[in-house]
Parts: structure tokens; sequence; C-alpha cells
């Protein structure tokens, strides 16, 4: 679960610039490889089927199983089997916040949505949506 939490952010932001694409003339690249033209054949195939995937299971479903259990589990929470294997998740937090670090873990896959697909809006909108996802 220790090896889930670390890849955790580099798989979801891997998986979402697939979907970063800069507009060159009458063509659409991948940014973060110029040689891939966007939404052709291969890219919509590696974007949905896979990037999509990825982040459907990295971005949404990963977190969500680990609430689930911190949930069923919050009760032993302070049983010595669950603080060495899940600790970290509820450690640093008051006994009644136990699911504060997936709520944490949400809001950086937001913002990361955010960085991916409100990359054609204002920055004023960006900048405004990025406080209230940090702060709201």
């Amino acid at each position: 679960v220790v090896i889930f939490s670390l890849l955790h952010p580099v798989l979801v932001k891997r998986s979402a610039a697939m979907f970063q694409c800069h507009d060159l003339d009458d063509y659409s690249y991948l940014r973060s490889d110029y040689s891939v033209e966007c939404w052709k054949a291969d890219h919509t195939f590696w974007t949905y089927g896979i990037a999509g995937t990825s982040l459907l299971i990295w971005g949404v479903g990963f977190p969500t199983v680990a609430g689930v259990f911190l949930f069923r589990n919050r009760s032993e929470l302070d049983d010595l089997s669950t603080k060495v294997r899940y600790g970290y998740m509820f450690k640093g937090f008051k006994r009644s916040s136990y699911y504060w670090e997936i709520l944490i873990v949400y809001r950086k896959v937001a913002l990361v949505a955010l960085l991916v697909f409100g990359n054609g809006w204002n920055q004023r909108v960006q900048m405004l949506t990025a406080l209230a996802l940090l702060f709201g």
C-alpha cells in the first residue's frame, strides 16, 4: 500500500499528460512529445484506452478504496497491526479526522485535472479554481 501511495502522484500526472495537446498551425501535438500528433488513431487509443483507464483507477479508484478501508476499520485504527500497515495515512491527524489524507489525495488529483483539462481557460479562472480547490 505504501508503494502504491508513492506511485500515485506520478501515475496520475503521467496519465493526465496524455491529454495535454498543443495546437500548432492546423495540427495538435502532444506537449510531452511533439512527434506525436494528437487525436489520431494511436494517440486516441493510448489516451482513452490506457491513460483514461489509469486516471480512473489511480485518480479515483485508489483513494476511494483506501477511504473505504479506513472507514470500515475506523474502530481498529489503534490496533498495532493496522498502525503498522496503514498508519501513514492517518497518523498525523486527530483520531476523528482519520479520513483527511484521502481528501488531500482527491484535492491533488483535482489540481492535476485543472492543470491538464483547464489549459485553455482564462488564467484568472484557473487561478481562482485552484485557490478554491486549495482553500475551499
